[in-house]
């Protein structure tokens, strides 16, 4: 049980704290969800700026479909069969949608960097590292740039680094 809250947190861009109580009655575990470390700095800079923010964002979602709409039409992939087609990372746009619409954008991205993905594997082997989430999240020039955390920025960078070691 413990693990598969743990798996919920991460599906649902929280953390999760755990702990062991003990009373009369015997002991157990206690689960506490808490915002992400990306929602809880968004929060913070919202405060400060939030007209600056909703427009970082709204940047963050333009460029996360700019992402989506150049792969479907710029990058094929091989089937099983051995035959072509267009990639179409229909999840990723579904992800990102939904994320949007629920004002989740910035964990939702976190999150896919955090997971190895299929379609991260497709772009690798296309050769098209421009279009991937990972290139937008280290980009210090996007205004939306400082909404992730320093986890979120490494594990990008790791992610474009083992990609880059793969081509060699």
């Amino acid at each position: 049980m413990r693990v598969n809250l743990h798996m919920k947190a991460d599906a649902l861009s929280r953390k999760v704290r755990t702990q062991k109580v003990r009373d009369d009655d015997g002991e157990g575990l206690v689960f506490q969800f808490l915002e992400s470390d990306e929602t809880e700095a968004l929060k913070v800079i919202a405060a400060a700026d939030p007209d600056g923010t909703a427009r970082a964002k709204e940047q963050l979602y333009e460029d996360a479909l700019e992402i989506y709409e150049r792969a479907r039409t710029e990058v094929t992939i091989e089937r099983k069969d051995g035959t072509r087609q267009k990639y179409a990372p229909v999840r990723y746009k579904q992800a990102i949608d939904k994320a949007h619409d629920e004002d989740t954008l910035v964990p939702a991205v976190a999150r896919i960097i955090r997971k190895p993905t299929l379609g991260f594997g497709h772009l690798a082997v296309a050769n098209r590292p421009d279009l991937m989430l990972e290139t937008l999240v280290l980009d210090p020039s996007k205004p939306y740039h400082h909404f992730f955390s320093t986890k979120t920025v490494q594990l990008a960078q790791e992610r474009l680094d083992e990609y880059g070691e793969g081509r060699e």
